[in-house]
Protein backbone atom coordinates (compact mmCIF):
# COMPACT_ATOMS: atom_id res chain seq x y z
CA UNK A 1 0.00 0.00 0.00
CA UNK A 2 1.51 3.30 -1.12
CA UNK A 3 0.01 5.95 1.70
CA UNK A 4 1.01 9.61 0.40
CA UNK A 5 1.38 11.48 3.57
CA UNK A 6 1.73 14.82 1.57
CA UNK A 7 3.70 18.00 3.71
CA UNK A 8 1.77 21.25 3.57
CA UNK A 9 3.92 24.08 4.58
CA UNK A 10 0.94 26.17 6.62
CA UNK A 11 3.52 29.12 7.49
CA UNK A 12 2.65 29.90 3.66
CA UNK A 13 -1.12 29.83 3.80
CA UNK A 14 -2.05 30.74 6.92
CA UNK A 15 -0.77 34.36 7.94
CA UNK A 16 0.30 34.99 11.60
CA UNK A 17 -1.75 37.93 13.62
CA UNK A 18 0.56 40.49 15.39
CA UNK A 19 -1.83 42.72 16.60
CA UNK A 20 -5.39 42.34 18.75
CA UNK A 21 -8.18 41.70 15.88
CA UNK A 22 -10.65 44.65 15.82
CA UNK A 23 -13.31 42.47 17.45
CA UNK A 24 -11.40 41.96 20.61
CA UNK A 25 -12.42 44.78 23.02
CA UNK A 26 -9.46 44.00 26.26
CA UNK A 27 -10.95 43.45 29.53
CA UNK A 28 -11.18 46.63 32.27
CA UNK A 29 -13.31 49.89 32.40
CA UNK A 30 -14.20 52.62 33.58
CA UNK A 31 -15.97 54.48 36.30
CA UNK A 32 -19.61 56.11 35.27
CA UNK A 33 -21.14 59.25 37.59
CA UNK A 34 -24.82 58.26 37.66
CA UNK A 35 -27.08 61.39 37.53
CA UNK A 36 -27.99 60.81 40.78
CA UNK A 37 -24.55 61.38 41.93
CA UNK A 38 -23.74 57.10 42.82
CA UNK A 39 -21.15 55.71 40.64
CA UNK A 40 -21.49 52.54 38.96
CA UNK A 41 -18.60 50.47 36.74
CA UNK A 42 -18.67 49.81 32.68
CA UNK A 43 -16.86 47.32 31.64
CA UNK A 44 -14.90 47.83 28.14
CA UNK A 45 -16.26 44.57 26.86
CA UNK A 46 -20.11 46.06 27.77
CA UNK A 47 -22.21 45.76 30.63
CA UNK A 48 -21.53 46.19 34.42
CA UNK A 49 -21.29 44.38 38.08
CA UNK A 50 -24.33 44.06 40.04
CA UNK A 51 -24.87 42.29 43.79
CA UNK A 52 -20.96 41.45 43.32
CA UNK A 53 -17.26 41.80 43.95
CA UNK A 54 -15.09 43.49 41.49
CA UNK A 55 -11.67 44.35 41.83
CA UNK A 56 -10.37 47.29 40.10
CA UNK A 57 -6.79 48.83 40.56
CA UNK A 58 -5.67 46.63 43.03
CA UNK A 59 -8.86 47.39 45.75
CA UNK A 60 -12.09 45.49 46.06
CA UNK A 61 -15.54 47.19 45.59
CA UNK A 62 -19.29 45.08 46.11
CA UNK A 63 -21.99 46.47 43.57
CA UNK A 64 -25.25 46.55 44.80
CA UNK A 65 -28.10 45.07 43.01
CA UNK A 66 -28.72 47.68 40.59
CA UNK A 67 -24.88 47.97 40.16
CA UNK A 68 -24.15 50.54 42.06
CA UNK A 69 -21.03 51.11 44.18
CA UNK A 70 -21.67 51.05 47.87
CA UNK A 71 -19.78 52.41 50.74
CA UNK A 72 -20.19 52.45 54.27
CA UNK A 73 -21.01 48.84 56.11
CA UNK A 74 -22.37 46.16 54.11
CA UNK A 75 -23.95 42.95 54.93
CA UNK A 76 -23.01 40.15 52.17
CA UNK A 77 -23.39 36.82 52.91
CA UNK A 78 -24.21 36.93 56.20
CA UNK A 79 -20.82 38.72 56.93
CA UNK A 80 -19.77 42.65 57.92
CA UNK A 81 -17.83 44.15 55.51
CA UNK A 82 -16.88 47.92 55.55
CA UNK A 83 -16.39 50.46 52.61
CA UNK A 84 -14.94 53.96 52.59
CA UNK A 85 -16.24 56.95 51.26
CA UNK A 86 -14.22 55.76 48.07
CA UNK A 87 -16.03 52.71 48.18
CA UNK A 88 -12.77 50.37 48.57
CA UNK A 89 -13.25 47.61 50.90
CA UNK A 90 -11.33 48.29 54.00
CA UNK A 91 -8.94 45.73 56.23
CA UNK A 92 -7.49 46.16 59.41
CA UNK A 93 -8.56 48.81 61.79
CA UNK A 94 -10.95 51.64 60.93
CA UNK A 95 -12.85 54.36 63.21
CA UNK A 96 -16.68 54.52 62.24
CA UNK A 97 -18.62 56.89 64.25
CA UNK A 98 -16.11 57.18 67.19
CA UNK A 99 -15.85 53.08 67.17
CA UNK A 100 -13.05 51.07 66.47
CA UNK A 101 -13.40 48.23 64.08
CA UNK A 102 -11.30 45.81 63.19
CA UNK A 103 -11.52 43.93 59.45
CA UNK A 104 -9.71 40.59 58.76
CA UNK A 105 -7.17 40.64 55.61
CA UNK A 106 -10.05 39.26 54.02
CA UNK A 107 -12.59 42.53 54.65
CA UNK A 108 -14.86 40.19 56.86
CA UNK A 109 -15.41 42.17 60.58
CA UNK A 110 -14.36 40.38 63.46
CA UNK A 111 -15.70 39.31 66.35
CA UNK A 112 -14.56 38.37 70.19
CA UNK A 113 -11.18 37.54 70.85
CA UNK A 114 -8.01 39.05 68.19
CA UNK A 115 -4.69 38.89 68.44
CA UNK A 116 -3.10 41.78 66.72
CA UNK A 117 0.10 42.52 66.49
CA UNK A 118 0.93 40.36 69.33
CA UNK A 119 -1.43 41.86 71.30
CA UNK A 120 -5.29 40.90 72.48
CA UNK A 121 -8.20 42.86 72.03
CA UNK A 122 -12.05 42.28 72.22
CA UNK A 123 -14.27 42.85 70.05
CA UNK A 124 -18.14 42.77 71.08
CA UNK A 125 -20.90 41.25 68.87
CA UNK A 126 -21.55 44.37 66.83
CA UNK A 127 -17.55 44.12 66.52
CA UNK A 128 -17.05 47.16 68.77
CA UNK A 129 -13.66 46.99 70.12
CA UNK A 130 -13.74 47.34 73.86
CA UNK A 131 -12.21 49.52 76.46
CA UNK A 132 -12.31 49.15 80.63
CA UNK A 133 -13.85 46.07 82.08
CA UNK A 134 -15.18 43.18 79.93
CA UNK A 135 -17.03 39.88 81.21
CA UNK A 136 -16.48 37.24 78.98
CA UNK A 137 -18.56 34.07 80.21
CA UNK A 138 -17.91 34.34 83.84
CA UNK A 139 -14.58 36.25 83.73
CA UNK A 140 -13.27 39.61 84.19
CA UNK A 141 -10.73 41.17 81.74
CA UNK A 142 -9.47 44.49 81.37
CA UNK A 143 -8.74 46.52 78.41
CA UNK A 144 -6.59 49.52 78.26
CA UNK A 145 -7.61 52.80 76.51
CA UNK A 146 -6.35 51.65 73.44
CA UNK A 147 -8.04 48.21 73.74
CA UNK A 148 -5.26 46.28 74.89
CA UNK A 149 -5.99 43.20 76.92
CA UNK A 150 -3.90 44.11 80.17
CA UNK A 151 -1.70 41.62 81.98
CA UNK A 152 -0.82 42.06 85.90
CA UNK A 153 -1.10 44.62 87.50
CA UNK A 154 -3.43 47.29 86.71
CA UNK A 155 -4.68 50.55 88.50
CA UNK A 156 -8.10 51.41 87.59
CA UNK A 157 -8.26 55.38 89.53
CA UNK A 158 -6.87 54.62 92.83
CA UNK A 159 -7.78 50.59 93.28
CA UNK A 160 -5.39 48.20 92.16
CA UNK A 161 -6.29 44.89 90.00
CA UNK A 162 -4.41 41.52 88.91
CA UNK A 163 -4.95 39.93 86.09
CA UNK A 164 -3.22 36.33 85.24
CA UNK A 165 -1.29 35.71 82.54
CA UNK A 166 -4.63 34.99 80.21
CA UNK A 167 -5.90 38.19 81.55
CA UNK A 168 -7.93 37.31 83.58
CA UNK A 169 -8.90 39.18 86.67
CA UNK A 170 -7.80 37.18 90.00
CA UNK A 171 -9.76 37.11 93.07
CA UNK A 172 -8.52 35.77 96.10
CA UNK A 173 -5.28 35.40 96.90
CA UNK A 174 -2.76 35.61 94.87
CA UNK A 175 1.30 35.54 94.63
CA UNK A 176 3.48 37.90 92.95
CA UNK A 177 7.29 38.43 93.28
CA UNK A 178 7.26 36.04 96.08
CA UNK A 179 4.82 38.43 97.76
CA UNK A 180 1.36 37.36 98.76
CA UNK A 181 -1.38 39.80 97.74
CA UNK A 182 -5.06 39.34 98.44
CA UNK A 183 -7.86 40.04 96.10
CA UNK A 184 -11.57 40.65 97.11
CA UNK A 185 -14.18 39.80 95.53
CA UNK A 186 -14.53 42.29 93.51
CA UNK A 187 -11.01 41.85 92.23
CA UNK A 188 -9.80 45.22 93.92
CA UNK A 189 -6.65 44.45 96.15
CA UNK A 190 -7.15 44.75 100.05
CA UNK A 191 -5.40 47.11 102.04
CA UNK A 192 -5.20 46.72 105.88
CA UNK A 193 -6.75 43.93 107.81
CA UNK A 194 -8.18 41.40 105.56
CA UNK A 195 -10.70 38.44 107.34
CA UNK A 196 -10.47 34.98 105.36
CA UNK A 197 -12.90 32.85 106.78
CA UNK A 198 -12.72 33.19 110.32
CA UNK A 199 -8.95 34.17 109.98
CA UNK A 200 -7.38 37.86 110.27
CA UNK A 201 -4.60 39.02 108.07
CA UNK A 202 -2.91 42.39 107.54
CA UNK A 203 -1.63 43.71 104.01
CA UNK A 204 0.58 46.80 104.17
CA UNK A 205 -0.10 50.42 102.16
CA UNK A 206 1.17 48.15 98.60
CA UNK A 207 -0.95 45.36 99.69
CA UNK A 208 1.65 42.78 100.56
CA UNK A 209 0.59 40.18 103.47
CA UNK A 210 2.37 40.74 106.79
CA UNK A 211 3.77 37.92 108.35
CA UNK A 212 6.00 38.88 111.92
CA UNK A 213 5.26 41.94 113.93
CA UNK A 214 3.49 44.69 112.48
CA UNK A 215 2.24 47.96 114.40
CA UNK A 216 -1.11 49.31 113.75
CA UNK A 217 -2.68 52.41 114.99
CA UNK A 218 -0.80 52.44 117.94
CA UNK A 219 -0.98 48.24 118.57
CA UNK A 220 1.47 45.84 118.46
CA UNK A 221 0.43 42.76 116.35
CA UNK A 222 1.83 39.26 115.43
CA UNK A 223 0.96 37.82 112.29
CA UNK A 224 1.82 34.07 111.92
CA UNK A 225 4.58 32.40 108.88
CA UNK A 226 1.35 32.02 107.00
CA UNK A 227 -0.15 35.69 107.47
CA UNK A 228 -2.61 34.33 110.27
CA UNK A 229 -3.14 37.10 113.35
CA UNK A 230 -2.27 35.27 116.51
CA UNK A 231 -4.01 35.25 119.67
CA UNK A 232 -3.19 34.02 123.03
CA UNK A 233 0.06 32.98 124.80
CA UNK A 234 2.77 33.17 122.11
CA UNK A 235 6.45 32.29 122.54
CA UNK A 236 8.40 34.16 120.01
CA UNK A 237 11.78 34.25 119.91
CA UNK A 238 12.24 32.54 122.77
CA UNK A 239 10.33 34.93 124.94
CA UNK A 240 6.04 34.73 126.24
CA UNK A 241 3.73 37.22 124.83
CA UNK A 242 0.06 37.52 125.43
CA UNK A 243 -2.14 39.08 122.17
CA UNK A 244 -5.60 39.23 123.45
CA UNK A 245 -8.98 38.66 121.29
CA UNK A 246 -8.71 41.21 118.82
CA UNK A 247 -4.99 40.48 118.68
CA UNK A 248 -3.32 43.03 120.37
CA UNK A 249 -0.13 42.76 122.20
CA UNK A 250 -0.62 43.36 125.89
CA UNK A 251 1.62 45.38 128.13
CA UNK A 252 1.87 46.15 131.57
CA UNK A 253 -0.11 43.79 134.24
CA UNK A 254 -2.81 42.01 133.37
CA UNK A 255 -5.53 39.72 134.55
CA UNK A 256 -5.93 36.57 132.50
CA UNK A 257 -7.55 33.29 132.87
CA UNK A 258 -7.95 34.00 136.94
CA UNK A 259 -4.36 35.53 137.60
CA UNK A 260 -2.30 38.29 136.92
CA UNK A 261 1.02 38.67 135.11
CA UNK A 262 3.57 41.40 134.89
CA UNK A 263 4.66 42.37 130.45
CA UNK A 264 7.50 44.79 129.87
CA UNK A 265 7.03 47.62 127.67
CA UNK A 266 7.95 45.46 124.84
CA UNK A 267 5.46 42.81 125.48
CA UNK A 268 7.62 39.86 126.98
CA UNK A 269 6.42 38.46 130.12
CA UNK A 270 8.40 39.07 133.27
Amino acid sequence: VDLNFGYKDYTKIVTPRTAAADSYKRGGGQWVKHSSGRWWYQYNRGGYPANKWEQISGKWYWFDKDGYMTTGWQSIGGKWYYMDSSGAMVTGWAKVGGKWYYMNGSGIMTTGWQKIGGKWYYMNGSGVMMTGWVKVGSTWYYMNSSGVMAVGWVRVGNTWYYTNSSGAMVTGWVKVSGKWYYMTGSGAMAVGWVKVGSTWYYTNSSGAMVTGWAKVSGKWYYMHGSGAMLTGWQTIGGKRYYLDSSGAMLTGRQYIGGKYYNFRSDGSLI
